[in-house]
Order: structure tokens, then C-alpha cells, then sequence
């Protein structure tokens, strides 16, 4: 994710318009986790990739979509955006992914 963040800051890459959707995040007693979780799959993202970006370059935090316990909100964005290209991820898997701890 540092990398992404890097790549996008030196070549100038605007991602205004862009739309990011998390694909996991951690559920406990019926609620996501949330941003302050030192496991969470948003913390990560936002720690390692966007708050790295450059502010000028950043996509916009309503753009920026974790999935939550009641999912309704998070489905109801994916029809908020038009897009030419659509990709699940970055590598041949096309998936950002965390390691499980044991709980």
C-alpha cells in the first residue's frame, strides 16, 4: 500500500474522481470495527495508502467506502459511480488482503 501511495505522488496522479470500496472488515458483537481498530482492514488502507497521498491528490473521503455491518448504505455507492475502469485490486490477484490473527 505504501507503494500505491508513492506511485501516485511522484507521477502526479489526481484521484479526484476516483472511488475506493474496501472488500473486509472486522465485525464485532453485531458493529465493524471502525477506524481506531489497530487490526482493521479501513485503518490499514488509510494509514498505509490514502493519509500518504498528497492532499491535493487524494480521493475524497466520501469516495472512500468501507463496509459496514448493516450493508445497505455501502451496496446503495456502488450505484453512486460511473466508471470507465473497474479493478478489484493491484497484482495478479487483484485483491488487497490482511492476515487473520488467531483469536
Amino acid at each position: 500500500l505504501p507503494l500505491v501511495a508513492r506511485i501516485v505522488n511522484e507521477l502526479n496522479i489526481n484521484l479526484r474522481y476516483c472511488h475506493f470500496w474496501g472488500m473486509d472488515e472486522w465485525v464485532v458483537n453485531g458493529k465493524e470495527v471502525g477506524l481506531n481498530f489497530p487490526l482493521g482492514f479501513a485503518k490499514t488502507n488509510m494509514d498505509l495508502c490514502f493519509n500518504r497521498i498528497k492532499k491535493e491528490l487524494r480521493i475524497p473521503e466520501e469516495n472512500i467506502h468501507f463496509p459496514e455491518a448493516d450493508t445497505a448504505k455501502y451496496k446503495e455507492s456502488w450505484n453512486q459511480a460511473r466508471c470507465i475502469v473497474m479493478q478489484g485490486g493491484q497484482g495478479e490477484i487483484k485483491h488487497w488482503a490482511f492476515n487473520e490473527p488467531h483469536l
